[in-house]
């Protein structure tokens, strides 16, 4: 079972997403540190600044993941299983070492 605040909020573990979100008390830098600390616990790397204010703008605005509708919270419990398959969340904003490294060899082959 979940545990309320005393506004009756999920109590957020790092690391670990939620089912709900309150747009009315959430902020863009409660949403930036709840996604740092994902990358942090899991190893990942984030996209650039400008792509991830852009990503926790949209997010905020609309409720819910801007990538994908049905995803309510951001990290998503999905995020995991995305970067595991394909080595970055749907949104783009998580993304493993590796990934970045296939993104520059795939650079490197194009310049030549």
């Amino acid at each position: 079972m979940q545990k309320n605040n005393e506004k009756g909020n999920p109590i957020e573990t790092p690391g670990k997403a939620t089912e709900t979100v309150d747009k009315s008390t959430r902020t863009a830098g409660e949403v930036r540190d709840r996604i740092r600390k994902f990358a942090m616990a899991h190893d990942l790397l984030l996209a650039d600044p400008q792509s991830l204010e852009a990503h926790i703008a949209k997010y905020l605005e609309l409720g819910h993941c801007p990538c994908v509708e049905s995803r309510k919270e951001c990290p998503c419990s999905e995020a995991l299983h995305d970067i595991e398959k394909s080595g970055r969340c749907a949104c783009g904003i998580f993304l493993t070492p590796r990934w970045i490294d296939k993104l520059w060899v795939k650079q490197l082959i194009k310049e030549e």
